[in-house]
């Protein structure tokens, strides 16, 4: 855990213009900077920036933030991997203040990264030139893998000997070293190579850092198992990884959506095809994680499965997990039981992105089918609409479930009406009352609160003014309230003031900053506003005739200034 004054000290010793002036020109423009949006195309610039203040805001395409925001969402990067890249451009070693444990965890990342690395190679070069990897090029000349796409995946071959551990040794790395890579195993009979007599699949991070392997078996036999992939280590992290997506990302951002399908020969055999936005987990079910990774690049997933029962429950398990991670999830089901590399290997680019649109599945649209091959509808409707409406009580949005109820009303040749009868029924029974709820008050009043608090830094050396009219006390917004204490107790300094908050009040508060139609008199207006709306809680919990009549006089005062306030313009 890096502490939050170093993090701060990056931020103060790496210029925003200078960060952002890597990717797009930069020019001045009065107290601050003028650029064209690296988030979007555009032929004029509408991205200002405040060197002084930390803060960027595109009046194009919204984009918003500070310092590390910025980082985080051109490089598409977590916040940790941004305050590395921070670092290096500050010329800061950040290991110096992590703690031992941490200190320890870094140090054995980048022996496994340098082990891993050794490895790829060796594995590569025995794959390329050893005489006893000739069933493994036999093997893999069968699924029709070019040269370059050997080449160009790194593609090995384990050897029929167990060598590697005395070849990491003549390389000078450490028993202990070697046994955490998890590349060489040891048990009563020695030491052996885990990966022997395989066809070896690099496993990358989405940075292109070899993390590990998977290894498939030249010939099939029940007592082996198919795939073994690299155990779990301080750099291979089985559910967080993706093979292909080092290769796949800048793809997937141009094209705007990425294909997942389940197996690594899928993915290079997409590529071969020259379709390179395709991913696969590590010989699991998709998991949470990985989706979030995909996010980072696209909004939209499909996923492309065999069309055989193990394919089809793969994608049943997909959508469930995916339906609440906020992404626009599609299904193709592959005819017969081809896996994805049978088809494209079979027809080609042109071909398969044709099928891949033409069988495009919504994801209630395959719930439908899928429960109705496993429920008889005209048998047990009861139990297939819970199933089907077990999965539409976890979509995101009214208007998605709506339609998701409409399709399920057709499909079973029902009215609307009984559908969402039932459907609230399934509810209550689940103890999910609520859900389109809106508390509109309290939402009001907080957005009225983030506005005041952008307008307040943007005039920033008027605080003293207005600081007279409302307290901390006076806001519901517990990240807005924080930050007002820390300025009525002096702190002035903008880029200390909005380190850490969330990216949606970081991107509002950006956007206000740097509104060049938004004046000091609007943030009076807000102050009010503010003091109106506490002097309005107030009176709910008076408790005398006196003390209501008073508040009620304060608040007919407040409304008149309200009104005073000439302009008509709102942000």
């Amino acid at each position: 855990m890096i502490p939050d004054s170093v993090i701060q000290m990056l931020i103060d010793r790496v210029s925003i213009v200078d960060i952002i002036g890597k990717v797009t020109d930069v020019k001045k423009s009065g107290k601050n900077y003028m650029a064209k949006c690296p988030f979007h195309n555009e032929k004029t610039p509408s991205m200002s920036i405040s060197d002084e203040k930390g803060l960027y805001h595109c009046f194009g395409c919204g984009a918003s933030g500070n310092t590390i925001k910025f980082l985080m969402d051109y490089y598409r990067i977590t916040f940790r991997e941004a305050l590395d890249k921070l670092a290096d451009m500050a010329g800061v070693d950040l290991s110096q203040y992590e703690n031992s444990e941490n200190k320890s965890l870094t140090i054995e990342k980048k022996m496994v990264h340098k082990i891993t690395s050794e490895v790829l190679e060796y594995y590569h070069n025995n794959l390329l030139n050893s005489r006893e990897a000739e069933n493994a090029r036999k093997y893999l000349a069968n699924r029709k893998l070019t040269l370059d796409t050997i080449k160009f995946f790194k593609i090995g071959y384990g050897g029929l000997s167990h060598n590697l551990f005395q070849f990491l040794k003549s390389k000078g790395y450490t028993e202990d070293s070697i046994f955490k890579s998890g590349l060489c195993l040891k048990s009563n009979d020695g030491i052996y190579d885990r990966f022997r007599d395989r066809v070896i699949f690099p496993i990358y991070d989405k940075d292109g850092n070899p993390v590990g392997f998977g290894g498939r078996i030249l010939q099939d036999r029940k007592d082996i198992a198919k795939y073994v992939n690299s155990p779990e280590n301080a750099v291979f992290h089985k559910g967080y990884l993706l093979f292909g997506l080092n290769y796949a990302k800048d793809e997937i951002i141009k094209q705007k959506v990425a294909y997942i399908v389940e197996g690594y020969m899928d993915v290079i055999a997409l590529f071969q095809n020259n379709i390179k936005n395709g991913v696969a987990p590590l010989g699991t079910s998709i998991t949470e994680n990985q989706i979030l990774q995909l996010k980072r690049y696209t909004q939209n997933l499909v996923f492309v499965f065999d069309g055989d029962d193990a394919g089809i429950n793969a994608a049943n398990r997909a959508i469930d997990i995916s339906s609440t991670l906020e992404v626009n999830v599609k299904v193709v089901i592959l005819p017969g039981k081809m896996d994805p590399y049978d088809f494209v290997m079979k027809y080609g680019k042109v071909k398969t992105l044709e099928y891949f649109e033409k069988k495009l599945l919504d994801p209630i649209d395959f719930k439908l089918i899928f429960f109705s091959k496993k429920i008889s509808i005209s048998r047990d409707k009861i139990s297939f609409v819970r199933n089907i409406f077990s999965y539409i009580k976890n979509i995101r949005t009214a208007i998605e479930r709506e339609a998701a109820l409409k399709k399920t009303a057709n499909f079973i040749n029902e009215k609307l009406e009984t559908i969402l009868i039932e459907y609230q029924n399934f509810l209550k029974k689940e103890n999910s009352f609520g859900r389109l709820i809106d508390n509109k008050n309290t939402k009001k009043s907080e957005n009225t609160e983030v506005e005041f608090l952008g307008g307040m830094i943007k005039y920033i050396e008027n605080i003293d003014d207005i600081l007279h009219l409302i307290s901390s006390e006076m806001f519901t917004n517990t990240e807005v309230k924080e930050i007002l204490s820390r300025i009525e107790a002096g702190e002035r300094n903008i880029k200390t003031l909005t380190f850490g908050l969330n990216n949606e009040l970081i991107n509002s508060i950006s956007k206000i900053v740097m509104d060049e139609n938004i004046s000091y008199e609007m943030i009076l207006e807000k102050a009010y506003k503010i003091r109106y709306l506490y002097t309005k809680r107030k009176l709910s919990t008076a408790k005398n005739i006196e003390e209501k009549k008073n508040i009620k006089k304060e608040l007919f005062e407040l409304e008149e200034i309200i009104k005073s306030f000439s302009h008509a313009v709102n942000y």
